[in-house]
């Protein structure tokens, strides 16, 4: 078994794994049937730069690790690259256990802890990465890795101070009186804390600042200011009573604007009736002016034709006739129109008679109008009832007949 090693180029859009593998087995003239094993390899060697990203340079956080398990504390100090992603806590737990000959259990509790130190890292340089010192590789780094050690591990027990100088990483017993892990824990509650704080203080000046640009934008509107329950209260009830005053007044408005469209209604309509009145008598024709006599003849038979008319019209058709009948008799009133205008040249003649009798008799009194020279429409309606109301009272004596 040969180990081969190249250069791959992550992050090249040229570069992917099929063609690296073809051009490795070209150049090492190993047999094709090896591509797929070599391509296999090629990805797993890549699956931890999956997600990474080159910074450009190294980004080095000096940690204090002080993992307990029972009545021992496993303590390590180390400059930890957060750049690189082969830093794994699985990989540094197996090499300090294998160094130190520790236990299975030691392994998970020093890669827990560093995992959990890790998160919080990350979560720093994510939300507050100002807050994060990052150190410069080399002997500075080292320096101001021992320049952060607390003051009080100096001043410990002399079981403490026998174990720095035995140096780290290293177990030692556990002494409760120095309890480094829970003072970092209550110290990074306590910057957790006055970080919320600061941003909640820049969350309420960027909302000022908001209102005040929204105020310039739009002097007349009303600030929106931060008060408390009891004066938001007060607020709503003040806009409740002007909403309750307001309510009142559209009311009235709108009861003036309508009695004026009324008004203004009753005006069109009286303007246009005397208008329409003239416009009805011009379109009128003229009708030849009847004596007196004559005139009283004339309204007498149509006042009659009147009253039997409006009998007629009010009776309801007798059950005993079907509606066949009655759609029947509907059909001869109507085809009897044409009839009664070819009838309107032999009223004329009739007219023409009457007059020459009247002259030839000389009757005293009496005078006839003119023939017309053609019918009025309101004479072809009269003529029209007359001869529906003859055909219903000859229907009507058929059927007393027939009930006899």
């Amino acid at each position: 078994m040969t180990v081969q090693m190249f250069l791959y180029r992550h992050g090249d859009k040229q570069w992917s794994v099929k063609p690296a593998a073809s051009r490795f087995l070209l150049e090492t003239s190993l047999p094709g049937n090896l591509e797929k094993t070599v391509q296999d390899q090629i990805t797993a060697g890549l699956k931890p730069y999956r997600d990474w990203q080159d910074p450009g340079q190294e980004q080095l956080v000096a940690m204090q690790l002080h993992a307990r398990l029972g009545g021992h504390v496993f303590r390590d100090e180390l400059l930890w690259d957060v750049s690189n992603p082969q830093n794994t806590a699985d990989t540094y737990a197996m090499r300090v256990c294998g160094d130190l000959g520790l236990g299975c259990d030691w392994y998970d509790a020093i890669k827990a802890h560093l995992e959990a130190r890790l998160q919080e890292v990350r979560q720093d340089l994510a939300e507050a990465p100002e807050e994060v010192q990052l150190q410069q590789p080399g002997t500075a780094a080292l320096a101001a890795l021992t320049a952060q050690q607390p003051q009080d591990m100096s001043s410990s027990s002399s079981a403490a101070e026998a174990a720095a100088a035995v140096g780290v990483p290293r177990v030692e017993p556990y002494n409760p009186g120095n309890n480094v892990e829970a003072t970092r824990i209550a110290a990074r509650q306590q910057m957790l804390q006055m970080r919320q704080a600061k941003k909640q203080q820049a969350a309420a000046t960027g909302q000022q600042q908001q209102q005040l640009g929204q105020q310039a934008l739009h002097p007349a509107a009303v600030p929106q200011q931060l008060s408390s329950p009891n004066a938001s209260s007060q607020q709503q009830q003040q806009q409740q009573q002007q909403q309750q005053q307001m309510v009142p007044v559209k009311l009235e408005q709108q009861q003036q604007q309508q009695q004026q469209q009324q008004q203004q209604q009753q005006q069109q309509q009286q303007q246009q009736q005397p208008s329409a009145e003239a416009a009805s008598s011009q379109q009128q024709p003229a009708m030849p002016m009847l004596p007196p006599a004559a005139a009283q003849q004339q309204q007498q038979p149509v006042s009659a034709s009147q009253q039997q008319r409006q009998p007629a019209v009010q009776q309801p058709v007798p059950s005993v006739l079907p509606q066949a009948v009655v759609q029947q008799q509907q059909l001869q009133a109507q085809q009897q129109v044409p009839h009664v205008q070819q009838q309107q040249p032999q009223a004329q003649q009739q007219l023409l008679q009457l007059q020459q009798a009247q002259q030839q008799q000389h009757l005293p009194n009496m005078q006839l109008p003119a023939a017309p020279t053609r019918l009025t429409p309101q004479q072809i309606q009269q003529l029209q009832q007359q001869l529906m109301q003859q055909q219903q009272q000859q229907q009507q004596q058929q059927q007393q007949q027939h009930h006899q």
